[in-house]
């Protein structure tokens, strides 16, 4: 975190070491001090926004990540029915993890499974009256803890946040794509070495 000598802020030693980005755009007089300052601050944020929504889902007493799967079958599609896959992609989680948190869901009556009549092969999902009483019950803290993560902000700094966000969104997709290849790779590559090793 930056701190301040006599009203000029100095920013933390990063340390030596090689860029972390190379775009122009994301260095400042060609080092990613910055860069690195703001990361950690918004993985910070991002900690303090995933304590919040454990919060939340202690008061169900379900899962944090099965609080976001309801949280999105209930206000993203309200009284329509969503399928396994829709909401997966609002999570940016896989169908097959989805598909076992949502059961368990079902399994506390908080969700509820349907058939789809225009397509046998899907799965329909609609929060149930009982997880709606729940919500419904919740909402005061929601009001309150929500607030407190954003009360700085101004009406304009939230319209602003929400187009930030509307770019960055699938950027972050497309990172995590190209993690996950890059990553792949070199497990490949390091088996395969590992394997020529054995034989020499």
């Amino acid at each position: 975190m930056a701190r301040r000598t006599r009203g000029k802020e100095i920013l933390p030693d990063w340390g030596a070491g090689p860029l972390t980005v190379s775009r122009r755009a994301l260095l400042s007089k060609g080092s990613d001090r910055k860069y690195r300052q703001m990361i950690h601050a918004l993985v910070g944020y991002a900690n303090c926004v995933l304590a919040a929504r454990d919060g939340f889902a202690t008061l169900l007493d379900i899962s944090g990540v099965q609080y976001e799967i309801l949280m999105v079958i209930y206000r993203l599609y309200g009284t329509a029915p969503c399928s396994v896959t829709e909401v997966a992609q609002q999570v940016r989680r896989t169908v097959a993890f989805m598909t076992i948190e949502v059961n368990k869901l079902v399994a506390k009556g908080l969700v509820e499974k349907q058939p789809d009549f225009q397509d046998r092969r899907r799965v329909l999902l609609q929060v149930t009256k009982r997880g709606v009483e729940r919500l419904n019950e919740i909402a005061p803290v929601q009001r309150k803890i929500n607030d407190a993560l954003f009360q700085t902000i101004t009406a304009a700094d939230f319209r602003a946040l929400c187009r930030l966000y509307e770019m960055l969104a699938p950027c972050g997709v497309h990172a995590v794509e190209v993690t996950s290849s890059i990553v792949n790779e070199l497990r490949l590559g390091r088996k395969s070495a590992a394997l020529r090793g054995s034989r020499n």
